[in-house]
């Protein structure tokens, strides 16, 4: 996997950002699952996975500071060579604003991800599927149980890299779902993974994203 790959990879967190500022309790670690209050999420960690709630040392130098604050969690397998990253922020928007945005909106930021990747490797496969309709799905399920509701992605794509020093994958699932009441939060969940333990990665990620769940609930 390039360093250059994962630095330009998370460089894609900062496209929709927003600021809020609150103090939460810390990220809840277990073996097998992390809770996070600030941004109202839990997932499961896949098995061979380690996780992290803040960047390892030796991956610092690889990730621009300027994104690190917005990094919520990390895991990693070494025997695969494979890393998932969450990326978040929350602001003071309405989520009903959200899903009255204009579509073309979404449509520029899904085009801005595949052209800040070009930038730094040519793309040799590219897929991408946007589904704004995903929004108000997110919407009825927060209002059916918003202490647990799934939020459905309203952007996936997945692009193989080549580099000089070989072929790397990422994808990413990006969410939008209602948090703390009358705010809104984001997760952008990402995969990055040599291509040749692809197939292995990419099942672990689909796990995780499968057990990634909301709740707008207290955290006192």
């Amino acid at each position: 996997m390039s360093p250059k790959f994962i630095r330009y990879a998370i460089l894609n967190i900062l496209l929709f950002t927003f600021i809020g500022c609150a103090t939460y309790p810390p990220p809840i670690i277990l073996p097998d699952k992390v809770t996070n209050f600030k941004y109202q999420y839990s997932v499961h960690i896949p098995e061979g996975w380690a996780a992290y709630d803040e960047v390892p040392k030796d991956l610092k130098n690889q990730i621009p500071s300027s994104s690190i604050k917005y990094l919520s969690l990390i895991m990693v397998n070494k025997s695969t060579k494979g890393a998932i990253i969450f990326g978040n922020d929350k602001h003071f928007t309405s989520f009903q604003s959200v899903i009255d945005t204009p579509n073309n909106k979404f449509r520029k930021l899904s085009d801005s991800m595949k052209t800040k990747l070009e930038q730094y490797g040519d793309i040799t496969n590219y897929k991408c599927q946007l589904n704004t309709n995903n929004l108000s799905y997110t919407y009825y399920n927060y209002r059916q149980n918003n202490a647990a509701f799934k939020s459905e992605a309203w952007l996936e794509t997945e692009a193989v890299m080549s580099f000089t020093l070989g072929d790397s994958m990422i994808a990413y699932a990006w969410f939008l779902y209602p948090c703390h009441k009358s705010n809104t939060c984001q997760n952008l969940v990402m995969l990055i993974s040599d291509t040749g333990t692809n197939e292995i990665n990419r099942s672990a990620f689909d796990g995780v994203l499968k057990s990634l769940e909301m709740h707008d609930i207290p955290s006192d």
